[in-house]
């Protein structure tokens, strides 16, 4: 994002967020973490009428952030690389993003089922493999961060592997509910996986600029 941009969005925050923001270490966290926010400020405002002074976030008891107001929004953000995402709809939602990268097949071993194991493990290639272990984990965070209890649900509790091998959208069941999973196309080196409930209807993915995000704010 332009640094221009970035600077005119830190006004849109609450104090305690940029204090949270500016403890980064990272300047590139710093601003994932801005536009994560402001993206998802520039929603609310666009989507419910409500001016961006008027919006408060609570956490439930997991943690996942909600309006403070209950009117039937539910959302979820992730953000990774250069990708910032979020996800909207009137039923809890969970989203992940993640930039591809080496991976510690450990962690596969530790977190993943027996089936996932073998998915992941299925191919020869190591980019084959990369990828598969990126739409194991984004599909796994995104049912995680939809069920919203966070990792006192383990990861290894539920399989992902018959919905991520289905044609674009596939079904789970996770802590006694079905989720329905979906992996759009999102750019060249990273996976993507959103997370809503069966009857969700998904409307496809919206780019938006920085300029676009901070009018919506100033309305």
């Amino acid at each position: 994002m332009p640094a221009s941009a970035s600077d005119a969005g830190w006004q849109y925050l609450t104090e305690e967020k940029r204090a949270k923001l500016l403890r980064f270490r990272r300047e590139e966290d710093r601003q994932r973490g801005l536009w994560a926010e402001l993206l998802l400020r520039s929603i609310v405002c666009s989507e419910l009428g409500i001016a961006n002074r008027s919006i408060a976030f609570v956490t439930n008891a997991y943690g996942k952030p909600q309006l403070a107001t209950d009117v039937g929004f539910h959302f979820n953000v992730s953000h990774s690389g250069r990708w910032v995402v979020c996800l909207t709809d009137e039923h809890s939602v969970g989203v992940d993003v993640e930039k591809h990268a080496p991976f510690d097949p450990k962690i596969a071993h530790s977190f993943f089922t027996e089936a996932e194991v073998r998915f992941l493990e299925e191919p020869s290639h190591p980019e084959e493999r990369q990828h598969r272990f990126f739409q194991l984990w984004t599909a796994k965070e995104s049912c995680i961060k939809a069920v919203g209890k966070g990792l006192s649900l383990p990861l290894h509790s539920f399989s992902v592997v018959p919905a991520i091998s289905s044609d674009g959208l596939g079904f789970v069941d996770v802590e006694g509910g079905t989720w329905q999973l979906r992996q759009p196309s999102l750019d060249l080196g990273y996976s993507f996986t959103v997370c809503g409930k069966p009857q969700a209807v998904w409307n496809g993915a919206e780019q938006v600029t920085a300029e676009t995000i901070l009018t919506q704010l100033k309305a």
